[in-house]
């Protein structure tokens, strides 16, 4: 591309300076023109006119040779008047039109078709830039899309790995927690078989405190100690209000640990559900890798053929 925009701009300037020349020369002609001079024949004018406008290569043009013209006589020279002064702005059809009158020479004729193959070649040059610069735009589009929506599906599958991470991290915490409560199910199974103990020995107590209290001997002249007595319901009230404070504890503590089963049980059947979506999610999970490697593949494939089709254009 960089050597066919040299010869575009070699030729055009060219075509620009042989243009200046022209125009020196058209003027000179119309300032210093004579009735005498020989004007070229109509079978010549018309070959050399068909041949421009075919636009043959420069290789294959001929040389016409031209009629010379006959120099005029100093008297029949007039001084042109500055109304008759020639325009400076001619353009190529009034170059075309002048051709076709029959107002210019053999050799004025050559070089405005010299001029014509100039120009046809830097529109023909000009025409192909166009067609490969539209090319490549439409590539590039074409290129731009398959890009983006790579980079979407890319990005919404990255979305959905994150959020997948992130539900995997919550439910490695949540059989962290499961794991940490499974420890005290030992404990919560075991409390079946000392509660019974428990109820047991606090049922002795109880009659042993009804013995000692209501099943005095107050008849038959029975007799007591007082301080004995005393001394024996002091200790029996103590015992009670020590078996009250540590029954307080342990209905707390029970309470605590109902509570803690009750959440023991609602975070069991959480984890059969997760572990029923984590099964879900890890089979979709595997075919989502499968279609990123696919997508990865033809985005691989894309870039070469991008590749290759940029390395065809530059090459020509």
């Amino acid at each position: 591309m960089q050597i066919e925009s040299s010869l575009i701009g070699s030729n055009y300037t060219s075509k620009v300076e042989f243009f200046e020349q022209y125009r020196e020369s058209s003027s000179r002609s119309q300032t210093v023109s004579a009735p005498g001079s020989r004007l070229p024949s109509p079978n010549k004018a018309s070959v050399i006119s068909s041949s421009a406008s075919r636009g043959v290569s420069p290789s294959r043009t001929r040389s016409v040779p031209s009629t010379p013209s006959r120099g005029p006589s100093p008297s029949r020279i007039r001084p042109s008047s500055p109304s008759r002064q020639p325009k400076t702005s001619t353009s190529v059809l009034s170059f075309i039109a002048d051709i076709k009158k029959g107002k210019k020479t053999a050799n004025h004729i050559e070089d405005v078709h010299q001029l014509r193959l100039l120009y046809n070649r830097h529109l023909q040059w000009r025409y192909a830039n166009a067609r490969s610069d539209a090319a490549l735009h439409a590539q590039k589009l074409q290129t731009e899309k398959t890009l983006y929506n790579v980079w979407r599906n890319t990005s919404d599958l990255w979305a959905s790995v994150i959020k997948k991470r992130t539900a995997l991290q919550q439910l490695k915490l949540k059989l962290k927690l499961f794991a940490v409560l499974n420890e005290q199910l030992t404990y919560l199974d075991e409390w079946a078989s000392i509660e019974r103990d428990h109820t047991s020995s606090v049922s002795h107590a109880i009659q042993d405190l009804q013995a000692c209290t209501l099943r005095l001997p107050i008849i038959g002249r029975a007799k007591g100690d007082i301080e004995s007595v005393k001394e024996a319901v002091c200790s029996a009230v103590d015992v009670m209000q020590a078996m009250g404070s540590s029954m307080r504890f342990i209905l707390s503590r029970v309470e605590g640990m109902n509570c803690l089963v009750s959440e023991l049980a609602d975070v069991a059947a959480q984890e059969r559900a997760m572990l029923d979506e984590c099964e879900a999610l890890l089979s979709s999970t595997a075919a989502m890798q499968v279609e990123e490697y696919s997508i990865r593949s033809h985005l691989i494939q894309l870039k070469q053929a991008w590749r290759s089709d940029e390395q065809l254009i530059l090459g020509n």
